[in-house]
């Protein structure tokens, strides 16, 4: 399941966004086309894979219009915004949403964060009303939280698998323990019923904040629910038919919206777009994940969804691997010359194979000899520090123990974009210090990443160079 590496949605950039000025030259049109045509292919993927009648929305019309409606509301923004204007914003408002994309878990740790820093102490009393929890399994919580009983005992009580895999805990967990650090009540919501009737589902959602406010009048109410709700006709306009809240101060916190990044990209030179985005008055998008770690999260959440094992569906061999490598070949003119033996493959099949860690483990055991030690621990070193390692093709005896291997010990696109570089440009580790090439690869599927460090500013030169029209030398 993926678990992306943090990204800093608050800090403030080195450089401020400016905007485009004319349209979009040739090769930045490449870089957007590319990112494009990588999210299509996903999107064909899960087609494929998972069939049409087995992704609930399709299955839905209802469901289809009513997530329509709220990327129709969400596509455009008025202007960037900074993380300290929002955070006060959200301390003086009576209810703060925040926007939850259930299956990445990037979105509930960024939303614990968020309820921390709006949730100070001259903020007054604070509760929280979550999506995950059925109020049936009030207690449950509150035994929870005050120590009562264990994690494992609440996971059983409150049905949590019912509502996602064990993968999906550890951010929801990050938000509970949040709320018991600061001293915040915490509410259920979660709606059971069998019917798939959206209206219904928003209105039962604003009862229950309605019953959490009567208990709390004086408190400040965090809501954390599925985005979509947040669109102004479905939550939003449900509770502003409860009297008590049509003169309630609101803000509204979401993360990562697809219209909105794609918006920003054209909109700001070298795609250096702000990590904060004014949709509307006391409406935010806050970046917090790339966009292909979402996409991904959404077929691993397939995934479990159908039923399917790790042998069935490998997401890194049969999606990230061949697509991202083809899109990388595509920008550097990269053509494949070699062939494979009895088998017609098109170029864009060539990658390398997939493992984890425990499997880089015992392809070393098993090749001794055909590695030096020095070479052993540089790439034991290199997966501790990047969280992936690419290996060439390594022979012992005239056999061949490894054929082009990424060993993934944790997800972090961007590293493993880069290992993925080096096969398509390096593939045989012969070519030396390519980090600059790896970081522009990197930003070939990650156009809003900044450079850390002098390795990453060459990298980031080049990439500059080639919106300008200069292609990227090879070595």
């Amino acid at each position: 399941m993926i678990r992306p590496e943090k990204t800093n949605a608050i800090e403030k950039p080195k450089t401020k966004p400016q905007e485009r000025v004319g349209e979009l030259k040739a090769n930045e049109k490449k870089i957007l086309d590319n990112l494009l045509e990588t999210i299509k292919w996903f999107e064909n993927y899960e087609a494929t894979c998972f069939g049409l009648d087995e992704n609930v929305a399709d299955k839905d019309p209802e469901l289809e219009k009513y997530l329509k409606d709220f990327y129709k509301e969400f596509r455009n923004f008025e202007q960037p915004a900074e993380a300290q204007k929002v955070e006060a914003e959200a301390r003086n408002s009576d209810i703060v949403f925040l926007g939850d994309r259930h299956n990445l878990r990037r979105n509930q740790e960024f939303s614990a964060e968020f309820i921390e820093r709006a949730a100070q102490p001259q903020s007054g009393q604070a509760v929280l009303a979550l999506e995950f929890i059925s109020p049936k399994h009030q207690k449950a919580i509150e035994e929870f939280m005050s120590g009562q009983i264990d994690e494992e005992l609440f996971l059983k009580r409150s049905h949590f698998l019912e509502w996602g895999d064990m993968e999906h805990w550890p951010g929801y967990k990050k938000i509970l323990e949040t709320a018991k650090k600061l001293g915040i009540k915490v509410y259920g919501i979660k709606f059971q019923a069998e019917s798939g009737e959206q209206d219904l589902e928003d209105k039962f959602f604003a009862e229950k904040i309605a019953a959490i406010a009567e208990k709390h009048p004086q408190a400040k109410l965090f809501v954390h629910i599925g985005d979509a709700h947040l669109s102004g006709n479905h939550l939003p306009k449900a509770l502003s038919q409860i009297d008590r809240f049509r003169n309630k101060k609101s803000t509204t916190v979401l993360q990562n919206i697809r219209p909105l990044y794609f918006s920003a990209l054209r909109r700001y030179e070298n795609f250096q777009i702000p990590k904060i985005l004014k949709i509307k008055s006391r409406t935010y998008n806050f970046i917090t994940a790339p966009l292909i770690t979402e996409i991904v999260s959404d077929i691993e959440n397939l995934k479990q969804f159908a039923g399917k094992t790790e042998g069935e569906i490998d997401i890194w061999s049969d999606v990230m691997g061949a697509e991202i490598v083809a899109g990388i070949r595509r920008i550097l003119g990269i053509k494949i010359t070699e062939k494979v033996e009895g088998l017609n493959l098109p170029p864009s099949d060539f990658y390398p194979s997939f493992y984890s860690e425990e499997e880089f483990e015992t392809l070393l055991e098993k090749s001794p000899k055909s590695l030096p030690k020095e070479i052993r621990e540089q790439y034991t070193k290199t997966l501790e520090e990047k969280g992936c390692v690419y290996i060439p093709k390594v022979e012992s005896r005239g056999k061949i123990i490894s054929s082009n291997s990424l060993i993934i010990k944790r997800f972090r696109l961007k590293r493993i974009i880069e290992e993925l570089a080096k096969f398509v440009i390096d593939p045989k580790g012969e070519k030396g210090d390519i980090s600059n090439l790896q970081y522009f690869c990197s930003k070939l599927f990650i156009p809003e990443r900044r450079p850390e460090g002098k390795k990453e500013e060459a990298g980031e030169k080049v990439f500059l160079d080639f919106l300008a029209g200069k292609q990227p030398a090879l070595p």
